[in-house]
């Protein structure tokens, strides 16, 4: 782990958001002594009145406290039509646009891992959303199987291109065409 303030502002931020304080205080104390560590149990956050499991791992915490979706609320709402989230992750963005836009637009969320859709689902489940729909496959030119490279500590990072430390897999996959079907509203 490297200390500096950029880091230290990160992890503030994640403690003061975070309902289990106490595990993100372990996972700092952990990795100052550089040992690769998980979340003994789920973390949950809220950020921008949306509640977000991280599961047990810091990676996704950063993603939930980032601001990014704050900086393009504005233009999420002034959308009309149906939505695609391709590469939902545990769903910062999906969440956003399906709480920003209310049963009037229908969202698309896209994410192969298994363990990214469990939370996705959970954090849809949470924050009582349901003009979702979840997809687990691989958004790719083509219907089939294709392989995919996954990163149990950084699965932010998860890709068809491999890269350090990733593990590869093969997962089910599918055009966007078949995913989104005949939608005459969409906005990407």
């Amino acid at each position: 782990m490297i200390i500096n303030k950029n880091n230290i502002l990160t992890y503030w931020s994640i403690i003061r958001e975070s309902q289990n304080k106490g595990e993100i205080f372990l996972y700092v104390l952990k990795r100052m002594f550089g040992v690769k560590a998980k979340f003994r149990k789920d973390v949950i956050m809220k950020q921008n009145g949306i509640l977000i499991n991280c599961g047990r791992i810091m990676e996704n915490c950063t993603v939930a406290c980032s601001q990014f979706e704050k900086d393009i609320e504005k233009e999420i709402k002034q959308l009309n039509g149906s939505c695609i989230d391709v590469g939902a992750h545990i769903g910062k963005h999906t969440l956003t646009m399906a709480k920003t836009l209310g049963n009037k637009s229908r969202i698309i969320s896209i994410e192969p891992n298994k363990t990214n859709v469990a939370l996705l689902k959970d954090n849809l489940r949470l924050n009582r959303l349901n003009n979702v729909e979840v997809h687990e496959v691989v958004c790719s030119d083509k219907n089939g199987q294709v392989t995919f490279y996954r990163n149990e500590f950084h699965p932010a990072s998860n890709s068809m291109k491999r890269s350090l430390d990733s593990q590869e897999v093969i997962l089910p996959s599918e055009t966007l065409d078949t995913i989104a079907g005949n939608i005459k509203d969409l906005v990407l």
